[in-house]
């Protein structure tokens, strides 16, 4: 367990670096014509085939190209760091509880990780596409995949959160004895 804890924050600090390059760098050099309209990774509710084509035709070529290259390589590197770190903190925290707690946090953090990379399969199609050659089955896998993408790093995220809040709340308690 003393060698998860060495690798565990290291690991933080890479993912924090790449979600970082991300949100500072990426994000914003992903332009569209109109300055307006989230990146179909970003949108937690999904989008219609109406909004993914809007959204394609407003990027500019150099948008396109920085969404369809930097962007997306640097969303390769993310879902594994992320989950790592979601699974790994869980599993940490999880140390005096029974195997299953363990690894059913490991699977929420997977299935995580798991439909960020479908997603992102599907929006270099997307990508590859122009508004009129778009096909709606394909806009519509892709918005599946960000909505249950979003539902299992928000799952993994509130698992985390509340193991680290109980184990607070044992030390508080723990002091005061």
């Amino acid at each position: 367990m003393q060698r998860l804890h060495r690798f565990f924050w290291p690991l933080v600090v890479v993912t924090v670096a790449v979600y970082g390059a991300m949100a500072l760098w990426a994000g914003p050099n992903i332009s569209t014509t109109n300055g307006r309209g989230l990146p179909f990774d970003m949108q937690m509710l999904g989008y219609s085939y109406d909004e993914a084509r809007a959204y394609l035709g407003s990027l500019t070529p150099e948008g396109l190209a920085f969404y369809a290259g930097p962007a997306q390589w640097l969303d390769t590197f993310f879902p594994a760091l992320f989950a790592m770190v979601l699974g790994i903190g869980c599993w940490i925290l999880l140390a005096e509880r029974p195997l299953i707690l363990r690894l059913a946090a490991l699977f929420v953090a997977g299935l995580y990780a798991l439909f960020d990379y479908l997603e992102n399969a599907a929006v270099a199609r997307m990508l590859a596409s122009t508004p009129d050659s778009l096909s709606e089955p394909l806009v519509e896998t892709a918005s599946r995949w960000t909505v249950l993408k979003f539902f299992f790093v928000d799952a993994a995220i509130t698992i985390l959160i509340v193991l680290m809040i109980a184990r607070f709340v044992s030390r508080l308690r723990q002091q005061a004895e």
